[in-house]
């Protein structure tokens, strides 16, 4: 079932259909994910425009293929990674929640509406482009910025 639906992905991507790639890919993955099928995955984010997305499987595909001596083609297939990941950079932007430290009781901070895990906090992580809305709320404060924009780094200038 996972080989034919890599297959079917791979004939998507070679036929444009990025988005049915990525469908087919996703479904691969939640079965069992490779270093190559997160290639694979990086690579048609990275043709649709998903940066984040892109830079994030191609992260972890490095990551797997550096740990792991015995995946196929490791070295090409760590140069391809690489090269994606190198591209996607160019496409994102970072965003840095600071808090006070030590951090104020019951502390519950929200990127766009979703939830941040506090073990990212003060740490650059990667965003798409654009306005996000960052709330931190604890125990009696509530704070709230619209409009704040990750910033480019310096190499996307």
């Amino acid at each position: 079932m996972r080989r034919t639906l890599i297959e079917e992905a791979t004939a998507a991507a070679r036929a444009g259909d990025h988005a049915r790639a990525i469908e087919l890919g996703d479904r691969a993955a939640a079965i069992r994910v490779s270093p190559s099928l997160r290639y694979l995955l990086a690579r048609e984010h990275l043709a649709l425009g998903h940066a984040v997305e892109a830079l994030d499987h191609a992260g972890a595909c490095i990551a797997r293929a550096r740990g792991d001596a015995t995946v196929p083609d490791r070295d090409a297939l760590l140069h391809r990674c690489e090269g994606i990941a190198r591209e996607a950079e160019r496409g994102v932007a970072l965003l840095t929640v600071h808090v006070p430290s030590p951090a104020p009781e019951g502390l519950r901070v929200t990127v766009s509406g979703a939830p941040l895990d506090p073990a990212l906090l003060d740490i650059s992580l990667p965003q798409t482009p654009g306005a996000v809305e960052v709330t931190r709320e604890a125990r009696g404060i509530q704070d709230q910025e619209h409009g704040i924009g990750p910033r480019l780094p310096r190499h996307a200038a």
